[in-house]
């Protein structure tokens, strides 16, 4: 950063160091607004990605509730294939989208996981 005893006395390089200063910060301007429109297109990802695993946990418990409760009843065969295939289709939604909204660094830290 300058100061004032460092600014130099001629005025075509004060107007110089000028227009380099608002091209940067027009610069860091346009940067801003590409994290902010990243960071809110991710929020937007991780809500949606939220609330289908929420949809998924509920799908879990009334299976667990249908399944080990205290009236359990058999599930016909075909009826857990569905619930099974419904749950997979969902998870693999969830992952791609997830994919879709990181970094190649964010993926490789989430599939180490």
């Amino acid at each position: 950063m300058l100061t004032a005893a460092d600014l130099p006395d001629d005025p075509e390089v004060l107007r110089a160091l000028l227009v380099a200063a608002r091209a940067e910060a027009a610069q860091l301007a346009e940067r801003t607004a590409q994290l902010a429109a990243e960071v809110e297109r991710k929020t937007i990802v991780t809500i949606e990605a939220e609330a289908e695993i929420a949809r998924l946990n509920a799908m879990i418990a009334a299976f667990m509730r249908h399944r080990f409760g205290p009236r359990s009843e058999k599930l016909d065969e075909d009826q857990f294939e569905l619930v099974l295939e419904d749950m997979g289709i969902a998870l693999g939604r969830v992952k791609a989208k997830l994919d879709d909204a990181s970094t190649p660094k964010e993926r490789a830290a989430r599939e180490r996981r």
